[in-house]
This record gives structure tokens, C-alpha cells and sequence, in this order.
């Protein structure tokens, strides 16, 4: 299923580095961080949480300054009052068991907290299917509003990270667990 609505991307600057926003009217369709993003970005935390701003040239976009106030408030480690919506029509294969992975993830799993793939499989009613939550978690659009960072391995290590990458995954969990 495809979106049809005109996209608009939107840039916003944060502790992580750049995000990438593309929504329509009815949603986010993706979130990135810039491949430029560096480890130089993480030495300052507090200095840097004054430096969360967008670039747009679509200020009439609800969805992208819905996003933009959300950002604001989890990188201030406040709780966000809505998430904003997300364009679900951007999901590729087995779209509903996917998007029960993110939703479970982003409702379930708060802010400061972490989760298996073998025990989100089982929050999702399909206990043995941690394989397909970490590839749910792969195929993740929208890194920190469903926090695919938040789930683990069952060893307790980190796992992989498509949203920037291992160092990213070890900044925002250490971030979360600090506030």
C-alpha cells in the first residue's frame, strides 16, 4: 500500500545529530539520523539539549511540528503528550505482525527501560518469533518514536542497530537510563 499525499521533509538538529523527518498530512513516513552523524556528537549532552531545532520550508505541516515538539521533549527527558501519527502505509512485508511489533514497542516499552526480541515476540502473542521482532526492529521508519534502540539480545547485549548504528543504540539507552 502506497501514500499518495505530497511528502515534506523537514531537518532537525540533535544531541544524536541530524534527523531526517518525511511526513504527509496524515503521518511520519520516515525518520533517519545523517550518515555524517559521529561520535563527537555524544561528549555533551547538556550542552546540546538547547540545540534541538528544525529547518523546513513547510512550516504548514502539523505532522512534521508535532514531531519537532515531540524531539524537544524527549531529548529535555520530558514525557511527550502524543506521539505523533505515523503514515503506516509506508510498511513493506509482513505488515501486521510488524506493526503490532511497533506498537507494542512504543506502548509498552517506556522511556529508560529495555526489552528482549524473544520477550517483546511474547508481548506481541507469538513467543517464538524473535527472529521476525528483530527483523520488524530492521525495518523500523521511524527510530525514536517506536524505540527499536530499547530492545536487546537475550545476553544482555546490545545487538544490532539500523537507526545509526551501535554507538547511537549505547548513547540513547545510556541517555533514557540516566534521566
Amino acid at each position: 500500500m502506497a501514500c499518495h499525499r505530497t511528502i515534506t521533509c523537514a531537518i532537525v538538529h540533535t544531541p544524536i545529530g541530524k534527523l531526517h523527518l518525511f511526513a504527509c498530512t496524515a503521518g511520519l513516513h520516515e525518520v533517519c539520523l545523517a550518515q555524517s552523524t559521529i561520535t563527537d556528537n555524544f561528549t555533551s549532552v547538556e550542552e546540546k539539549l538547547q540545540l534541538v531545532v528544525m529547518e523546513t520550508k513547510d512550516v504548514s505541516n502539523k505532522v512534521l511540528q508535532e514531531s519537532f515538539i515531540w524531539l524537544q521533549m524527549y531529548f529535555a527527558r520530558e514525557k511527550a503528550r502524543m506521539m505523533p501519527p505515523l503514515c503506516m502505509s509506508t510498511a513493506s512485508g509482513d505488515e501486521s505482525f510488524m506493526v503490532k511489533c511497533w506498537k507494542t514497542l512504543e506502548e509498552q516499552v517506556p522511556f529508560g527501560r529495555t526489552v528482549t526480541y524473544g520477550l517483546l515476540a511474547g508481548m506481541t502473542d507469538r513467543p517464538k518469533a524473535a527472529r521476525a521482532v528483530g527483523q520488524a526492529m530492521r525495518r523500523n521508519k521511524w527510530i525514536l518514536f517506536v524505540p527499536c534502540h530499547r530492545v536487546m539480545r537475550s545476553d544482555g547485549s546490545l545487538g544490532q542497530y539500523s537507526g545509526g548504528g551501535i554507538t547511537v543504540k549505547r548513547w540513547l539507552i545510556d541517555f533514557e537510563k540516566s534521566g
